[in-house]
């Protein structure tokens, strides 16, 4: 039987798997240490933005405030030695980097900065008043006492209107209670919610006043008490409020009179008001309605999408911080998505839900019907409609947001003109100036517009993270390397 030979083969062979399993585990502790070496790194990098945030904080804190020290500027003219107030434009919100809006500050003609306060806008007080006159009909029975009408003694047409009390003559003034009939249909149209006058809608939320008024006749005195009653169908009849005084007295040469009759809510279409005296001189009767709305200034930016590849997300960066109060969309064909409405101040970080429901863009009878917009509280910077179904959306549609413009009210220090400096990462802390309504302040006008730039920079936080990872994979290709090396010089050195 022949015998095997120790040849340079086995040799290799019994002195390569060694060389590997050593040259394998040197490559998985270097690759071990990489790793290790790198999560080092990004929590040095973290720690290393931190301490440059802080510093950064620091310094901020520690420098004096200067028109220089923030990014923009803005000049103001006004009254020396008065509160002034300024609505902040578009292009200062623009320019503004924090969500608490703080980052601003104003500063004399000295650079000196003067005391000021950042406000929501006062409302403004609206007022509407619709008035409408009645048809009515006077009603006296032909027995005192005798109650109410019915649809027995009153002819109406088609739409409910009364034509005439059946049986009555001209020759009614009776002595002794006298009622009339009023028709109300006519005010209810047109004090209907919501009523709208110059682009403004009041709603039956803003109603302060109802009333029946009541246009009297000659100049004699008088004082009588008014009872009220509703109907709905000229049959049922319901008293409503208490009873009322209608009063003419004279004072000397002075004529007064109380000639309005409060309207409770719960009137119907039809109203019989019974007096309780024949005498007063009835002229006419009007029903009136008075509206009282707080506004206040609304302002809308147009905020073009980003649709994502799979067509159910679009993308929104608003153009700097603004007080959002609603977000619509304005769909530029037909569609109808179930939605929802997210919102961040950083869009590497996740989404908070904001709203959900509906936008839509319908034709119905040649008129173009759309949703309404969401209402938000959330000033966020980054936005995101998601559609809530499996269906993409056709187009990006553009994002119109609405948003009320802080007001600024500063006092007026020193020599002007002022500056309103605005724009850097650390917030400024604002003075503390007492409730002022809008007869305190006076207004401020710009100067120079748009805002210019002041050429400061905000501190940039120093990035070690990518020369840090070239310097660790450098490393790792070396160590490959010459382990490559260390493994094809033990091959050659088993052969000899």
């Amino acid at each position: 039987m022949p015998q095997r030979t120790n040849n340079g083969f086995g040799l290799v062979r019994r002195g390569l798997a060694p060389a590997l399993a050593l040259a394998f585990t040197l490559a998985l502790a270097l690759m071990f240490m990489a790793e290790s070496a790198q999560a080092a790194s990004l929590s040095s990098s973290r720690a290393d933005r931190r301490a440059a945030r802080n510093e950064a904080k620091t310094q901020a804190e520690e420098v004096p405030l200067t028109p220089e020290t923030f990014s923009h500027k803005l000049v103001l003219d006004g009254q020396a030695g008065s509160v002034l107030s300024f609505t902040l434009p578009e292009a200062v919100h623009k320019g503004l980097e924090l969500t608490t809006f703080q980052d601003l500050c104003v500063f004399d003609a000295d650079g000196t900065p003067v005391p000021f306060q950042l406000r929501a806008p006062q409302g403004t007080n609206q007022r509407l008043e619709v008035e409408k006159e009645l048809p009515y009909f006077m009603w006296q029975p032909e027995k005192p006492g005798a109650g109410t009408p019915g649809t027995m003694d009153i002819e109406i047409n088609a739409k409910g209107g009364i034509v005439r009390i059946k049986g009555q003559t001209d020759d009614l003034a009776k002595p002794g209670p006298v009622s009339y009939l009023l028709d109300m249909q006519a005010f209810f149209d047109a004090a209907s919610s919501p009523v709208s006058r110059g682009g403004l809608a009041f709603a039956d939320d803003d109603l302060r006043e109802r009333a029946i008024k009541v246009l009297l006749a000659g100049d004699e005195p008088f004082m009588v008490s008014v009872t009220m009653k509703t109907s709905a169908d000229l049959d049922s009849w319901t008293s409503i409020g208490r009873p009322q005084m209608l009063v003419r007295t004279r004072q000397g040469d002075v004529t007064l009179e109380r000639d309005t009759l409060v309207l409770p809510g719960t009137a119907k279409r039809y109203l019989l008001l019974q007096f309780a005296d024949s005498d007063v001189p009835i002229f006419s009767f009007a029903a009136r309605a008075v509206f009282d709305k707080t506004t206040h200034e609304v302002r809308e930016t147009i905020v073009p999408g980003t649709l994502s590849e799979n067509k159910r997300q679009i993308g929104y960066t608003l153009p700097g911080r603004f007080p959002v109060t609603a977000i619509g969309f304005d769909l530029a064909q037909a569609e109808m998505m179930a939605v929802r409405l997210s919102g961040a101040d950083d869009p590497e970080k996740p989404y908070a839900q904001r709203a959900s429901g509906f936008i839509y863009r319908l034709e119905r009878d040649g008129v173009t019907v759309t949703g309404e917009p969401f209402p938000v509280t959330q000033s966020n910077r980054y936005w995101r409609l998601s559609a809530a179904g499996d269906i993409p959306f056709a187009a990006a549609p553009g994002m119109r947001v609405y948003w009320q413009p802080r007001e600024l009210l500063f006092l007026a220090r020193g020599k002007g003109p002022w500056t309103l400096a605005f724009g850097r990462q650390t917030a400024v802390q604002a003075s503390a100036l007492p409730m002022l309504g809008q007869s305190d302040v006076q207004t401020a006008r710009e100067i120079a517009s748009p805002p210019t730039d002041t050429g400061a920079t905000t501190p940039a936080v120093a990035k070690k993270e990518e020369s840090r990872e070239w310097v660790l994979w450098a490393v790792l290709i070396l160590a490959v390397v010459f382990l490559s090396g260390v493994t094809v010089w033990l091959v050659r050195s088993m052969k000899k």
